[in-house]
């Protein structure tokens, strides 16, 4: 081979490890959900909530000492909540797109304030409400926790701020970079002990709201 065909050879190899994101040892890319059925992952949800067989929960109270079960009051069907505003409560979107991870997740902090994790910035603050970014939103929380565990998790993602983004999207248990349903997986089931890792593997936003330890506390359509 002549030397110039080499350096380019080489320059291709060096630009593929920079470009590509990287996966766990033994794992392919093509094993990752792929986004027709991450999107169908989410319109099993949607599917769900209008015909009835999922519903709209409230939301647990600011001062509840005790755990939530699934007997929880379900608001009126055709009611879709109230945009969450609570300390540790999840939102969740279809509305993004990540290489091969479809929507995007956060945890509130409060009215218009959440810490996510983007490419660009990895774990940082947003100050806005998602009706005013995204076209769908479903608001979630968890069962079995209460109010001041559902805070905890969410002061656990902020001390992640900073953090950059994590591109191995099968190293869920990662504490030092995160990309966005990580983040919110790995606070909730640090500090509540739940696993809302839906399908195990890769741990992506539609895992959140259809996992059985999580609820649907509000729902949003543009």
């Amino acid at each position: 081979m002549k030397k110039g065909s080499f350096v380019f050879f080489l320059s291709l190899i060096l630009f593929a490890s920079f470009t590509t994101p990287s996966f766990a040892s033994g794992v392919e890319a093509a094993d990752i959900p792929s986004a027709e059925q991450q999107i169908k992952d989410f319109e099993k949800l949607e599917e769900g909530l209008k015909s009835g067989k999922i519903k709209i929960h409230s939301d647990k109270k600011a001062g509840d000492s005790l755990s939530v079960s699934a007997a929880n009051q379900a608001v009126p069907q055709g009611t879709t909540g109230t945009y969450p505003t609570r300390k540790g409560t999840i939102l969740v979107t279809d509305g993004l797109r990540v290489d091969s991870l479809v929507g995007h997740a956060g945890i509130v902090l409060g009215s218009g304030k959440t810490i996510e994790s983007f490419p660009e910035g990895g774990v940082q603050y947003k100050y806005d409400n998602w009706t005013d970014r995204y076209k769908k939103v479903w608001g979630i929380t968890t069962y079995g926790t209460t109010a001041s565990e559902d805070a905890a998790a969410a002061d656990w993602a902020v001390e992640q701020k900073g953090d950059p983004y994590n591109w191995n999207f099968f190293d869920i248990e990662n504490t030092a970079k995160f990309y966005c349903s990580q983040l919110v997986y790995k606070a909730v089931k640090t500090k509540t002990g739940v696993n809302l890792n839906w399908l195990g593997g890769i741990v992506t936003p539609a895992d959140l709201v259809n996992d059985e330890d999580s609820y649907v506390i509000y729902t949003f359509t543009k």
